[in-house]
């Protein structure tokens, strides 16, 4: 019984290894360094990277094509959305380092920031 167990976990990882992109478990276990004290950071970062990729960089492709000004509605609420939504990300990792450079913001909170917005 057990060892049916373990080999059926052991397929499981291997498929589940074999479809994950390489940095992507190490993206997510820097989430808890510190034991979780720059949770919230790696958080806002993820979030307001996604909302800043979702809302920044579709128009013009989907989105006001052949209007401008709609174009630059959508680029602008997406910039807002990913500050107060995401909880002011510093969205960029050259922004981040920015910060560390400028003693804003500890080596291991930057690398935790950069690891959200690169997961």
């Amino acid at each position: 019984m057990i060892m049916v167990l373990f080999t059926l976990l052991s397929s499981l990882f291997k498929q589940a290894y074999d479809i994950t992109p390489p940095g992507l478990v190490t993206c997510l276990a820097c989430a808890y360094i510190g034991s979780g004290r720059y949770f919230a950071a790696y958080r806002h970062e993820f979030i307001g990277t996604l909302l800043m990729i979702g809302f920044t960089f579709s128009p013009g492709k989907w989105i006001g094509q052949d209007a401008l000004m709609v174009a630059w509605i959508a680029h602008v609420c997406g910039v807002v959305a990913s500050d107060k939504l995401g909880g002011g990300p510093h969205v960029n990792p050259a922004v981040t380092v920015s910060m560390y450079a400028l003693g804003k913001c500890s080596y291991t909170e930057g690398f935790v920031r950069i690891m959200g917005a690169m997961a």
